[in-house]
């Protein structure tokens, strides 16, 4: 079994939804397996000549988040996800904040981080940032964060991309301290039931047997979900 296809599984994702069953049947992904939302809309930051990216998600959401970043492509046809090549690598890590939804002040609060490489690895851009939604009901609020949260990443990905390879020492710095690095951030958080926190540990000890995830933010990300058991 490949590695992509474990960390799949791991995440508790079936090969056929994960390999693309966007491009078969876009409309039953965009009303299922995201609960009845609209896709992802237009980004304009996607440049003229298309993106193709491959994108590893790991954290709270991950089966959602892939699901979303497939249903880019419904409305961005110019936007694709690969296994191989592209023109870059996302690297996505959740957490999600929220507090306890009561209607009618419903909130979902995602924190997220990201990581973005060109297509000869060089890190472009490395951040984190929190998405919410709102409204007086509780149901699909997650949904739609996790959706804003994908644009949101995708045009970050699309304009560090489009803007090509920095000359050396003026590419993201990555810090140095566990502490300080965004996707080392996604781990914290309250205690997690046992089966979810070492499924998120199984996740990034996937991605870093991979050479996804570098072993500096693996060894604060997985110490981090171990000791929320």
């Amino acid at each position: 079994m490949n590695d992509i296809l474990r960390i799949r599984l791991l995440a508790g994702c079936t090969p056929f939804l994960s390999m693309g069953v966007v491009r078969v049947l876009p409309l039953v992904l965009a009303c299922g397996l995201v609960g009845c939302l609209e896709p992802p809309p237009k980004i304009a930051a996607i440049p003229a000549n298309g993106l193709a990216v491959r994108v590893h998600v790991f954290g709270a959401s991950a089966i959602d988040a892939r699901h979303a970043f497939e249903a880019v492509k419904v409305n961005n046809p110019r936007f694709s996800l690969v296994e191989r090549g592209g023109d870059g690598e996302i690297l996505v890590g959740i957490e999600n904040e929220s507090p306890r939804c009561v209607a009618p002040t419903g909130l979902c609060k995602l924190h997220v981080a990201y990581r973005i490489k060109d297509k000869n690895g060089q890190v472009l851009k490395e951040a984190s940032t929190t998405v919410a939604a709102s409204g007086p009901r509780c149901g699909n609020l997650c949904e739609q964060a996790l959706t804003d949260a994908v644009v949101k990443v995708v045009e970050a990905a699309s304009e560090s991309i489009e803007q090509g390879q920095l000359p050396p020492g003026l590419g993201t710095k990555t810090a140095s301290k566990p502490s300080e690095r965004p996707l080392c951030s996604v781990g914290a958080g309250p205690r997690l039931q046992s089966d979810e926190a070492e499924r998120r540990a199984a996740q990034v000890e996937a991605l870093k047997r991979m050479g996804v995830v570098e072993r500096e933010d693996y060894d604060c990300l997985r110490k981090a979900y171990l000791d929320r058991l």
